[in-house]
């Protein structure tokens, strides 16, 4: 069975951590949440002298205008701004240095990456947010940008800790019930906050339901204070784990993205009763229901998949490709179209049973939240 969504009464106001970069989605690479810099080593740079024509240093009370300041130091507020979800009117800027970076890396040392020993020619931006300051390393043209040194946020009554490697770098989140800090492992962190109200449901549902454990999964190390009863399944803590990770993600961008956690969407439409319905499914364990049938699509609900459901997807997931499939019935006035897309990290080709599983397991949960948006209206 799939159980419906239960939402908590206690609140929960989270915010999350900005410092993952693998996933920035701004028109310039901002790869500071992905990096583990470690400062007390960081490779010795060589300052250079700045132009006459560009200002070394803005600052709130004297701030220069944007074609004066280097569009490195711009683009360094600009991932500031993304990585706090402020206005980037409200980040200062302190200092701007040219500097001759020893490595591709721009003096910033990874866990897991490996930086080409050339001379890189860039800035270190000294930036200021709400009384703290905030070090970016950038190359010369702005279109990298490195978080080298920044606050150590504190996180009060933690609830999810998780660590693992997002593109091959390791990162780690910490959850609590009232902020979140997320970065490189071992490196400096930002807070930031949830991208939607969808994941503080999500996390209060988790604490409800779930009782504590610490667990080694596919989408990395997490540890998780619970107060519910249920001991999670190894498909459980995985979603657990796949959720923080998310919250990482979209805490870098600032932003959330519908194919980010999605494990396949499925698409029906057309047959006799006109269905036109849409369900995606996903790695934190919810089904989204919608109706395409009229002029704007109609949310029909979210759907929590049930363990055994979560251990049949993940397996779908880590065995079987990805693939885009469509099938329309025979020319038909009432013909039907089923299209799934599937996302997946295995090596084995789906078969027709696989689809029909998906397929079934979609219906079930339209099924179910057409049942609750129907008890809603009533």
């Amino acid at each position: 069975m799939i159980m419906k969504i239960e939402r908590l009464l206690i609140p929960i106001l989270l915010t999350v951590t900005a410092a993952v970069v693998l996933a920035a989605c701004s028109p310039t690479s901002v790869t500071g949440p992905a990096t583990t810099p470690t400062v007390a080593s960081e490779p010795e740079a060589t300052p250079t002298e700045m132009p006459a024509a560009s200002p070394t240093a803005e600052t709130a009370d004297a701030p220069a205008s944007e074609t004066e300041t280097p569009a490195p130091a711009q683009s360094a507020r600009q991932a500031l701004a993304q990585q706090l979800q402020a206005e980037a009117a409200d980040i200062a800027i302190v200092s701007v240095e040219p500097v001759e970076w020893p490595d591709s890396c721009l003096g910033v040392q990874t866990q897991g990456v490996m930086c080409a020993q050339v001379i890189t020619p860039g800035y270190r931006v000294v930036l200021e947010a709400e009384g703290e300051q905030y070090v970016f390393h950038t190359d010369e043209t702005g279109s990298s940008v490195v978080l080298a040194e920044g606050p150590e946020p504190e996180v009060e009554d933690a609830v999810v800790e998780w660590s693992g490697t997002i593109e091959g770098v390791c990162q780690a989140a910490i959850i609590g019930t009232n902020n979140v800090t997320f970065g490189p492992c071992d490196g400096p962190t930002t807070a930031g906050e949830f991208s939607s109200d969808e994941r503080r449901e999500d996390l209060e549902y988790f604490v409800s339901e779930f009782a504590s454990f610490a667990a080694e999964t596919p989408a990395g190390m997490v540890e998780f204070s619970g107060q519910g009863d249920v001991v999670a399944t190894p498909a459980e803590q995985r979603m657990i784990a796949e959720w923080a990770r998310l919250v990482a993600l979209e805490a870098a961008s600032g932003r959330s993205d519908e194919n980010w956690g999605m494990i396949f969407t499925y698409h029906r439409e057309g047959g006799i009763a006109g269905f036109c319905d849409d369900v995606t499914v996903t790695v934190t364990g919810v089904a989204h229901a919608t109706s395409c049938a009229g002029n704007e699509p109609q949310e029909l609900g979210r759907v929590r998949l049930d363990a055994n459901q979560l251990a049949t997807a993940f397996n779908w997931v880590d065995t079987l490709q990805s693939f885009e499939y469509e099938h329309t019935d025979p020319a038909t006035a009432d013909a039907m179209t089923i299209r799934i897309v599937f996302s997946g990290t295995g090596n084995t080709e789906a078969t027709e049973e696989d689809r029909k599983a998906m397929e079934a397991l979609a219906v079930e949960a339209l099924a179910q939240a057409q049942t609750g948006a129907n008890e809603a209206s009533k």
